[in-house]
């Protein structure tokens, strides 16, 4: 049952809970998008009991105790490598001058799926060096909703160690490759989700998870970080981001900054597309925000074969010239499919008369003649349901298109909902930004394809890329743009969408795939 790949490892005498929680203890992180519900079937592993008896099983349902080595298959681990993350977004447009000093400043995008940091010269301004990594907290899950979960069942100091351990090493890396000490790191910026920053701060985010979903603190101050401790810096305190709302967060105030929104005399419209979902509109009455319970799906939680974008991940897929043709992050084997290729894929079956508005895959035999056999003979089952196969090893599943159904629905019926909180209508709107993660390889004609936003919006749309942590690099330069965000936390208007009648109409009627007559975009 074993493979020569598999890594071996004996877990500690007495370990108790399971053997998920007993690797963690031991510094062995597996990818756990579902923290430990049973459900995601990413953390499948092989034990090996008493006797060399070998049964492979699900890490986060078997009890350490029975355990004595674990066989733990290369893509089970949470990768700690550099993601296929989005570094920097569009040049940030302000008119602040930045202010001036002897020493280095770190800008960081603590974000639920992956961390970013730029090691800035503030004497100059210039970025010296930035890279990304994976949170290491995503093995207490994928989402916000698992890592508030997992805070309140008393792992809150595991989570902020966690995701100090993650901004240490990835600045380590940066100030070693730059031959900076941490020394002389004087300033440092935190922008991310309200839970994240919490979560960094040490902060317990528990009252996000309940109703009235409020925010113990929305930030806007210094605050110590413990990653500048352990990397010996000057700066012992950051500056966080001041959040909006328990789920509308520093990031998204930081992307506001960075994209002038405050202050353009024209609707327009942000989506932070990443693990969650959150939106704000500008208006001549200021700005509303709201976030959508999208889910981690376009991260490649509650997708067979989903996985983030880590290099292997199917991220582009096209039919051309009577074939299929299918690209990787960095060209590398195949190991799982990310977002954007999960929409190419569901934009071509919906193309090719393979899958029905109500998303319904249909069978080899249901097929009108005109399907190109090419296509139709990617047709097949995996666990008794049915799937197109986008590589031998690689398909969709008809589950996973009711995911992406529930996740794009609850995207575009946020927006609507905005839109119309507002009355504004779509056609109104000078501009879309798209930014985050999913933005990055996303072709913006199949998102409106499968239905993510409205077809009126395609003309407006712009993937802008990581302008979180560009709005943190302003605040990292300058007093005034530190000051610029806390007045857009304060004066953004926040709408709750969990009590909306008008959203949940709009989240109906958003979750069927657009028909070809009002999708007609190519």
């Amino acid at each position: 049952m074993s493979r020569s790949s598999d890594q071996a490892v004996r877990l500690t005498a007495g370990a108790e809970g399971t053997v998920l929680e007993a690797l963690r203890s031991q510094g062995v992180t597996l990818a756990s998008p579902c923290g430990g519900a049973g459900t995601c079937g990413k953390c499948r592993i092989i034990v090996r009991r008493a006797g060399g008896l070998e049964e492979e099983v699900l890490a986060c349902q078997e009890p350490a105790v029975r355990v004595k080595e674990v066989l733990i298959p290369p893509g089970a681990f949470e990768e700690r490598r550099a993601m296929d993350v989005v570094l920097e977004g569009v040049p940030a447009s302000h008119g602040w001058e930045a202010e001036r000093a002897e020493g280095f400043g770190l800008a960081l995008d603590v974000g639920t799926t992956t961390i970013v940091c730029r090691l800035v010269d503030l004497k100059t301004g210039a970025v010296i060096e930035s890279g990304g990594l994976a949170n290491p907290q995503r093995s207490f899950g994928a989402d916000v909703i698992s890592r508030i979960t997992a805070a309140e069942a008393e792992h809150l100091e595991e989570l902020q160690r966690a995701v100090n351990e993650g901004i240490t090493n990835l600045a380590r890396t940066l100030l070693e490759r730059a031959e900076v000490n941490a020394s002389i790191v004087v300033r440092a910026v935190v922008a991310g989700n309200t839970v994240m920053e919490h979560l960094a701060a040490g902060v317990d985010p528990t009252p996000i998870g309940r109703a009235p979903f409020t925010a113990p603190t929305l930030f806007g101050c210094m605050q110590p970080l413990q990653a500048l401790a352990d990397l010996g810096c000057s700066a012992r305190e950051a500056f966080f981001a001041p959040c909006v709302a328990g789920y509308v967060g520093g990031d998204i105030t930081a992307d506001l900054l960075s994209l002038g929104m405050t202050t353009s005399s024209e609707p327009r419209l942000l989506a932070d597309l990443g693990t969650n979902g959150e939106m704000a509109l500008s208006t001549s009455d200021g700005i509303i925000c709201c976030a959508t319970a999208a889910g981690p799906v376009f991260e490649g939680a509650n997708i067979t074969f989903g996985m983030p974008a880590y290099p292997g991940a199917v991220a582009r897929v096209r039919w051309e010239e009577g074939s299929l043709l299918v690209e990787t992050i960095e060209d590398s084997p195949a190991q799982g499919i990310c977002g954007s290729g999960l929409i190419d894929v569901l934009a071509l079956l919906l193309d090719a008369g393979i899958l029905e508005e109500s998303g319904l895959m249909l069978e080899a035999d249901e097929l009108d003649v005109a399907v190109p056999p090419a296509l139709a003979e990617r047709l097949g089952t995996h666990e008794g349901m049915a799937a197109f196969w986008v590589t031998p090893q690689i398909a969709v599943t008809q589950r996973d298109v009711r995911n992406v159904q529930l996740a794009k629905a609850a995207i575009c019926a946020g927006m609507l909902t905005l839109l119309q909180s507002a009355r504004v209508q779509p056609d109104q709107v000078a501009r879309l930004d798209i930014a985050g993660g999913l933005g990055q390889n996303v072709d913006l004609r199949n998102a409106v394809r499968i239905g993510l936003f409205p077809e009126e919006l395609l003309g407006v749309a712009h993937s802008v890329g990581n302008m979180a942590i560009e709005g943190a690099a302003l605040a990292l330069e300058g007093e005034a743009a530190r000051e610029e965000l806390g007045r857009i936390a304060q004066g953004a208007r926040y709408l709750e969408l969990s009590t909306s009648s008008l959203f949940n109409e709009n989240y109906l009627e958003a979750m069927e795939f657009p028909s070809p007559a009002s999708s007609d975009t190519r």
